[in-house]
């Protein structure tokens, strides 16, 4: 995935997931075959070097914060011991 490379998200209404969409904080949805509105969202990011950059960062911080290996391993932690305190009772 993009976000852990802190770089940009595009995508087409039609390809993206809705779990996909819950992941991505920064980023352009545009629609399928609309190359004239990639062109727009592309100048855009050309032309402004600190959006670009924000919404990397935006992106690359909320990998850092929920998608990282050690971020797994300690919600998997979590549940399992929650598990067995609830097995215990």
């Amino acid at each position: 995935m993009t976000i852990c490379y802190k770089l940009l998200f595009f995508s087409t209404f039609k390809e993206l997931s809705p779990t996909l969409l819950k992941i991505v904080v920064a980023g352009f949805l545009v629609p399928l075959r609309d190359p004239s509105t990639l062109a727009e969202k592309l100048e855009l990011l050309i032309k402004d070097p600190v959006l670009r950059q924000r919404m990397g960062r935006a992106d690359g911080e909320k990998y850092e914060q929920e998608f990282t290996h050690a971020t797994f391993e300690m919600r998997i932690n979590k549940i399992l011991k929650e598990l067995i305190m609830h097995s215990e009772k």
